[in-house]
């Protein structure tokens, strides 16, 4: 079980991704950029961490069919999906600084990527029913609904950015989604969807300069606070010490 400082869930999967404004140059050097990536000795993106690979005209998928291990490139986006053996706050910060580096440097490198409007990092952890003190059913649907059993609801709220506040003609701001599934059997999932909106989108130059390692710290900063004091009212006692 993950410590109490990653809100005492152990995570499963995460999903790293930035969006940018359509830009068909991608398309046409997608071949370049999977190159660039596989010739790489980094021990999360290599020909032999990603051993298989299929396309179309506009996408690129390199991908693991054991560890459930994908990168997707395509003209808007560039996806990371990465099934957790170690889920700890220094793996996930590893894995970031990786992608960082390896498969967003290859864009910038290669397709001088350019007008970046979000950041995202899902966080989906495991099963988390038997550590619960009481279900989400119970917590928000029992005084309108007392006999239900299950439950499938997101929230999501908007926070502001400091250059959100402090920069003239700057409107950056945060998006964080909970997202919550109770099934009849009482099993219960959750992800923490955390995004960050640029607003004017970043530029070539910016993008250098905004690592996306860093918005992932940030990220894990909100899940060992806010997050970890919202899922401690449903853990039971000994599983929020």
């Amino acid at each position: 079980m993950a410590s109490s400082s990653q809100s005492s869930l152990s995570i499963k999967r995460i999903v790293f991704g930035v969006r940018y404004q359509p830009q068909w140059r991608v398309a046409d050097h997608l071949g370049e950029v999977v190159d660039r990536i596989l010739r790489r000795s980094d021990e999360f993106f290599n020909a032999g961490a990603l051993p298989l690979s299929d396309s179309t005209n506009n996408q690129h998928r390199l991908w693991n069919a054991q560890t459930i291990q994908e990168v997707i490139l395509n003209e808007r986006d560039a996806v990371l999906n990465f099934r957790l053996a170690s889920p700890d706050a220094t793996t996930v910060n590893s894995i970031a600084e990786a992608f960082d580096d390896e498969i967003l440097g290859a864009l910038r490198g290669t397709c001088k990527l350019t007008d970046i409007v979000r950041y995202g990092f899902l966080t989906e952890f495991q099963e988390c029913g038997e550590l619960l003190g009481i279900l989400p059913t119970q917590r928000y649907l029992n005084d309108d609904f007392p006999n239900a059993r299950s439950l499938n609801m997101q929230l999501s709220q908007r926070l502001a950015t400091p250059e959100g506040h402090s920069k003239k003609g700057v409107d950056d701001f945060r998006n964080i989604n909970y997202v919550i599934n109770q099934d009849d059997n009482v099993a219960v999932k959750i992800a923490l969807d955390y995004q960050r909106h640029f607003e004017p989108a970043l530029n070539a130059k910016q993008f250098g300069e905004r690592a996306f390692s860093e918005f992932v710290s940030q990220g894990l900063a909100y899940q060992q606070k806010s997050f970890a004091e919202w899922i401690g009212k449903l853990l039971r006692e000994s599983e929020a010490a």
